[in-house]
């Protein structure tokens, strides 16, 4: 999932704060069809795993993963800014 984040930042040439404004609107775009919205602590979760402050347990990204069931709202988003070709398909667990 880093890698992806990093990718984005590359991809796009901007910084790691607005490649994650870019990755959050995206989010919100993939759950905003269904009725599948991140809680506010979801994204504060992911965004520190993503920037390295965070290494997360197998346990914590069991528990993020139940919440979006069987949905994957960042891996979409990595992949509509990366493209799906080049998305590393992964678990959110760094």
């Amino acid at each position: 999932m880093r890698d992806n984040f990093r990718a984005i930042s590359l991809k796009h040439m901007c910084s790691r704060a607005d490649a994650w404004k870019l990755l959050t609107e995206e989010i919100v775009k993939a759950t905003a069809e269904t009725d599948r919205a991140l809680a506010p602590d979801d994204f504060t979760w992911i965004q520190e795993v993503l920037s390295g402050l965070l290494d997360p347990t197998t346990e914590d990204a069991k528990r993020i993963a139940k919440r979006s069931d069987e949905t994957q709202p960042l891996q979409e988003a990595m992949a509509a800014l990366l493209g799906p070709d080049k998305s590393k398909k992964t678990l959110p667990i760094a």
